[in-house]
């Protein structure tokens, strides 16, 4: 997000959280691309904020991202929870959908691929089960291709190099879509930063981009190399030490004060909930 947005995406979480009872004095952002994930405290509580512009498309929208995972979780299906101390809902604020998921520990150790394709098996069994409407993948694809066609907005591709890329995908549709093999509901981007490692085996997050089609284009997302094992890397959602913290303390009123550095963090105070003024980056 621009840093405004981002601002205001972590006032929306700090303010939904507090407002479903949840003790907020410390914001730590895990992730900021299209959704920032921040982790708030004390009361534990991973925060998801999507703007609202970003459902157009074929994204899932919050709403039915945490309806889907409601539902795998009663099947058991290994994916990473929502929080139990607030309903199972996206909450709109400020035109953000907010979304609330229980913070996951993860353990720092390979991830042999037996776990992980044990993992991602009962992730569509349970998908099966739930079912429900999403695109079909060779929506998505072509989507992809629509972009790869359009020379504004990628201007740096070699003509020779988008060539290739539009066979390739034009071959992958066809393989797909060729009627040969079942279809089904599937995650639609299970790569490594999808999943967490934890101790009790892998669980599988971030659902906005389900799909409908054959099980090989989820594996699709499988690097080659967790064929003879990997460690994972530390997903969004589970990271111990993020790009940036800070206190959320009322007695501060988002006044900016000279940045801490520690373990790679920046840390700044900003405002609670009930100021009006928005907390932003020091200057570096």
């Amino acid at each position: 997000m621009r840093p405004a947005e981002g601002r205001r995406a972590v006032v929306a979480a700090v303010e939904t959280a507090t407002a479903l009872g949840l003790a907020v004095d410390h914001v730590e952002v895990l992730n900021d691309s299209n959704r920032l994930v921040a982790r708030l405290t004390p009361a534990d509580v991973v925060a998801r904020v999507t703007p609202a512009a970003h459902h157009a498309g074929h994204h899932a929208s919050a709403e039915r991202e945490v309806e889907l995972v409601r539902r795998l979780a009663a099947t058991g299906s290994p994916v990473a929870p929502l929080d139990p101390r607030v309903p199972p809902r996206a909450v709109d604020h400020d035109g953000f959908a907010v979304t609330l998921w229980a913070h996951v520990a993860s353990v720092d150790r390979d991830l042999p691929p037996a776990e992980y394709a044990g993992a991602l098996a009962a992730l569509h069994a349970g998908l099966r089960r739930v079912d429900g409407d999403a695109p079909h993948v060779a929506d998505r694809i072509a989507a992809v291709a629509g972009d790869l066609a359009d020379r504004d907005l990628t201007p740096d591709l070699a003509e020779a190099d988008r060539a290739l890329l539009a066979a390739v995908l034009d071959g992958g549709r066809r393989s797909l879509t060729d009627g040969s093999r079942p279809e089904q509901l599937l995650h639609g981007e299970p790569h490594p930063w999808n999943v967490i490692t934890t101790a009790g085996g892998p669980l599988l997050i971030d659902f906005e981009n389900t799909a409908r089609g054959p099980v090989e284009y989820d594996l699709g997302w499988c690097r080659p190399r967790w064929r003879r094992g990997t460690r994972m890397p530390t997903p969004t959602w589970s990271t111990p030490a993020g790009p940036s913290s800070w206190p959320w303390s009322p007695s501060t009123a988002g006044a900016p004060t000279t940045p801490t550095r520690a373990a790679g963090r920046r840390a700044w105070p900003s405002s609670p909930p009930s100021v009006p003024a928005r907390p932003g980056p020091p200057s570096t």
